[in-house]
């Protein structure tokens, strides 16, 4: 738009594109010429302008805090990794080796508390017949029994292989 208007018609007709800063710099001299002129334009880009500035504030207002938590949520649900990933990445961190060791000492203490101690063997009764290993007839397990040394393998029966 070039052409410079001085109506009051024309001018209001301008003012959208005047207060949006879309008129070329002759026209927007001439309606800003005119603006300081004629009061009763000047009230009508005044209210335009407040209009616009309601609008603006309308579409910039933010939701109330429990739609903004729920979208969170939601978010975080939605685009959050794999409990697999999270693992993953969390045992592949560098940590320092003090923290190493330490965490390292707990697991071993957390295996040891959590693993169950084996059952104990329960007592025999009073009428079992006490076994005496020198006692027995078999000449070979007697000699292995006498002969036997902690230090060395024991030889193994081929039969057992």
């Amino acid at each position: 738009m070039t052409t410079t208007t001085t109506t009051c018609s024309d001018v209001q007709d301008q003012l959208i594109d005047y207060r949006f800063g879309e008129l070329d710099p002759p026209a927007r001299r001439a309606v800003a010429a005119h603006l300081a002129e004629c009061g009763a334009c000047a009230v009508a880009y005044c209210r335009l302008d407040a209009d616009v500035a309601g609008i603006g504030a309308a579409l910039h207002e933010e939701p109330p805090a429990h739609v903004h938590a729920a979208l969170k949520a939601r978010v975080e649900a939605e685009f959050r990794p794999p409990l697999l990933r999270r693992v993953r990445a969390f045992l592949n961190r560098r940590i320092p080796v003090y923290q190493g060791a330490l965490a390292t000492a707990g697991v071993i203490a957390a295996v040891l508390l959590v693993t169950p101690s084996p059952p104990a063997s329960p007592p025999l009764p009073a009428s079992a017949p006490a076994v005496d290993l020198t006692a027995h007839d078999a000449p070979e397990v007697r000699e292995l029994l006498d002969d036997y040394d902690a230090s060395s393998v024991p030889a193994l029966d081929p039969y057992l292989l």
